[in-house]
């Protein structure tokens, strides 16, 4: 009984443990317009497709659970963060050489990933908005096995840059909005979050806890971890040389006398 009360409480925040991130290019924009009000204000609904505009208010405007956290500090350029979180293969590819997570993420498209937890959580992640310091991405994902779980959510980070003694520093908001379909598991959800909420904060959070861990060896070691991912074989040659690029700056002209093509990393 315990351990299947223990496992009720972990279902209640499963569709939290699939809040990453989506992909990296420019989206229509949709009719001019000033942001909402109430909840979920200040999301820029009019900078996205009217039809991703109105999945995110689905969920935004009635969620099973949200929540804000603003306690995530990143030591690092803004614009590695942004590319960690915009290009999740190679995230996960870096993660992977340093031992810090075994989740898989599949690149389906310019704007969409598949996430695989490798124990019977699966996750799609596709990107709505993108802007310096901004992103918006909505997901939806499910469980297989003893327990059958399905959840949409939307996240919305703000990324603002400083320095500190000198060096860059990302104070992140992140705001994140889940809906959990099940109609029984969402009605116990809401009965039970009083006890279930520090679980499912931490799985909020546990993927952005684990690319501070990945931004500060990037700073310290950069090297060492561009070798790591190169050995594991994940990516392919043109998302190294963006990699490297990006860390250890423009590659060196090749053997042949020709200059490396340049790489941003994007889709």
């Amino acid at each position: 009984m315990r351990r299947r009360c223990s496992r009720v409480l972990s279902m209640v925040g499963l569709a939290a443990l699939m809040l990453l991130v989506g992909a990296h290019a420019p989206v229509e924009r949709a009719a001019e317009g000033s942001p909402e009000q109430g909840n979920g204000a200040g999301i820029p609904y009019v900078q996205m497709t009217e039809e991703d505009a109105q999945r995110v208010r689905e969920i935004v405007q009635a969620p099973t659970y949200q929540r804000e956290f603003t306690d995530l500090t990143f030591r690092g350029p803004r614009v590695l963060l942004e590319f960690l979180l915009d290009r999740l293969d190679i995230t996960g590819a870096l993660m992977r050489a340093l031992r810090l997570s075994s989740y898989a993420f599949t690149r389906l498209g310019d704007h969409v990933y598949l996430g695989d937890d490798g124990r019977g959580g699966r996750a799609i992640y596709q990107f709505v908005h993108r802007a310096p310091g901004h992103r918006v991405w909505l997901w939806r994902a499910h469980t297989s096995g003893e327990w059958l779980l399905y959840g949409r959510g939307v996240l919305v980070l703000r990324l603002g840059e400083e320095e500190t003694w000198g060096e860059p520093v990302v104070e992140t908001t992140i705001q994140a909005y889940v809906k959990i379909e099940n109609p029984f598991w969402e009605t116990l959800s809401k009965a039970i979050m009083p006890v279930a909420g520090p679980r499912v904060e931490e799985r909020l959070t546990r993927m952005f806890r684990t690319i501070q861990r990945v931004v500060a060896h990037l700073a310290e070691e950069p090297q060492d971890l561009y070798e790591k991912v190169a050995v594991q074989g994940a990516l392919s040659p043109e998302d190294l040389l963006g990699l490297r690029s990006l860390i250890l700056g423009p590659t060196p002209a090749n053997g042949s006398g020709q200059e490396s093509p340049e790489q941003d990393g994007r889709p």
